[in-house]
């Protein structure tokens, strides 16, 4: 064998393991996406977990959420936990329990 039939054996070598890596790569790659994607979903689903606990603590957000869904409007009157500011006339909820 001669230096330019090892080199064209070299050469062949080479394209194979950079076709082998970039096969390897685009792999690796499609598996990052569908993981990054399931991990997406999930800390979505765990947000509305979070949010749906905070509406249904029974605290103030959820009796402002209860109005919203019962269709009372802010001009139907406030609620009777309610209490007026002094010359401006707006309502803002209690702060401190009965």
């Amino acid at each position: 064998m001669n230096w330019e039939a090892i080199g064209a054996v070299g050469e062949a070598l080479g394209a194979i393991a950079v076709i082998v890596t970039l096969i390897y790569l685009a792999i690796q790659t499609r598996k990052t996406g569908k993981v990054m994607r399931a991990t997406a979903i999930w800390d979505s689903q765990i947000s509305f977990v979070a949010i749906n606990e905070t509406l249904a603590d029974g605290g103030t957000i959820s009796e402002i959420g209860g109005l919203h869904l019962t269709g009372v409007s802010w001009g139907d009157g406030p609620p009777s936990r309610w209490y007026p500011l002094s010359e401006v006339g707006g309502r803002v909820p209690r702060l401190v329990p009965d």
